[in-house]
């Protein structure tokens, strides 16, 4: 950008809402959306096919522009920029690329910092993981294998904090054993049982943290930086209906400590042990050479183990998922199907009485091959335009004009009606 602010009067495509206005960023002639007039806030969408700013964050730009400056740009790469010969995608190239779109803010930035209290509680982290596997796979009959494995996990870590309290260094480690077995198959089927142990890493500031950063005298629980996890498997799988795979399998899972959603912070944070334990079914099916079904059901238990007067349920975890598929795949070249995704309820605190609504979304998908190298496609998501949401949470914030945080639930919605028409070329 150049050293005055961008032209906020300039028109954006009206036959394509995804094109805004465009300004050179670190030499790249960047797209991007500049709604509001508060203080500048970028907004960096993410990475995957169809990624651009419109497509992130459309939905929330009219509302967040009533307070901020939204600035949101296509990063370089995605979306409506341009993708200079010879650039890296890279981080690099897209913090320049950021660096540049907020030039022109710099001044309102710098008044804005003055009032902005020191930065304190700096943490430095460093931390190295390193790890080793085997396993020994033996078919002892026609009819009897088995497989026994083991991986060893070592965390080394050095926090240095503000906060003396808060600095540390050591080490954990945590051997897996991992074994299961496998019977059959008996007309075309087989039974199969597993049994193991993973973990999942905590923030290892968490394993040094002595007092609470915010006020520096309140004491603070350690968290284990390796958490176990203990999971066993029993069921079976069978082609017993021709043309048809089935597998039906009971599971358990046991954490030392779940991680939550905080909303308040935008993190996870370690908390209690917790049991899930269900079902899961799966179906696929080729009734025709050109016709594939398949289908996914699973339902859980997922409860915290220990004792809480605060209630043994764990936000967020849902009871029931599905999900049924029909995919056409015909050799005139024409392809295409249909998806329907369930996520059932879900409870939003410990003690069930807050929950989350289920979803039921419909994508359709049509296409047809020409040639060998051409492919034209068609995606409808949500066919049916349903308003629900992808994701819930319950938590505290506190908007504009009111006195104090109010408890309530957070929600992410679902993608409304889209269309997308991709031509693909292989080479």
């Amino acid at each position: 950008m150049s050293d005055t602010a961008p032209d906020k009067a300039a028109s954006a495509n009206p036959d394509n809402p995804e094109i805004a206005r465009s300004v050179q960023a670190a030499g790249i002639t960047t797209n991007y959306h500049d709604v509001g007039d508060g203080f500048p806030a970028l907004f960096i969408h993410g990475s995957g096919p169809g990624v651009s700013a419109w497509a992130n964050w459309r939905l929330v730009m009219p509302a967040l522009s009533e307070r901020l400056r939204v600035i949101a740009p296509d990063m370089a790469g995605f979306g409506f920029s341009e993708r200079p010969a010879g650039i890296r995608y890279d981080l690099d190239t897209w913090v320049a690329q950021a660096i540049g779109l907020l030039e022109p803010a710099e001044e309102h930035l710098s008044r804005y910092l003055a009032e902005v209290p020191e930065v304190e509680n700096r943490v430095l982290l460093e931390q190295r993981l390193a790890s080793l596997w085997t396993a020994v796979a033996t078919r002892w009959t026609p009819w009897l294998r088995s497989e026994i494995g083991a991986r060893a996990d070592r965390l080394d870590y050095d926090v240095s904090s503000d906060l003396a309290a808060n600095s540390g260094d050591g080490s954990d480690l945590l051997v897996s054993p991992k074994a299961s077995i496998a019977l059959g198959p008996w007309r075309d089927t087989e039974f199969f049982a597993a049994a193991g142990r993973g973990f999942h890493s905590n923030d290892v500031r968490g394993a040094t943290i002595a007092v609470d950063p915010s006020d520096g005298v309140t004491p603070v629980d350690r968290v284990t930086p390796l958490a176990r996890a203990d999971g066993t498997e029993l069921g079976l799988r069978t082609a017993l209906i021709p043309r048809t795979q089935l597998s039906l399998a009971l599971w358990r899972l046991d954490l030392d400590s779940e991680l939550l959603f905080i909303g308040d912070g935008g993190t996870t944070e370690a908390t209690r042990p917790s049991r899930r334990e269900g079902v899961e079914l799966s179906v696929y099916s080729r009734p025709f050479g050109w016709l594939i079904v398949d289908a996914d059901y699973a339902t859980s238990k997922a409860r915290f183990r220990d004792f809480d007067a605060a209630g043994s349920r764990i936000p967020g975890a849902v009871d029931r998922v599905a999900s049924i598929g029909v995919t056409l795949d015909h050799d005139s070249g024409w392809y295409g199907g249909v998806r329907l995704r369930y996520l059932g309820p879900a409870a939003l605190l410990e003690d069930d009485s807050v929950r989350s609504s289920s979803s039921t979304l419909v994508n359709l998908e049509a296409g047809r091959r020409i040639g060998d190298n051409w492919r034209v496609t068609a995606q409808l998501f949500n066919a049916f335009d349903r308003k629900v949401n992808d994701i819930t949470y319950y938590y505290e914030s506190q908007l504009p004009g009111e006195a104090a945080p109010v408890e309530d639930i957070h929600f992410h919605p679902a993608e409304p009606r889209t269309l997308r028409a991709t031509l693909h070329y292989a080479f």
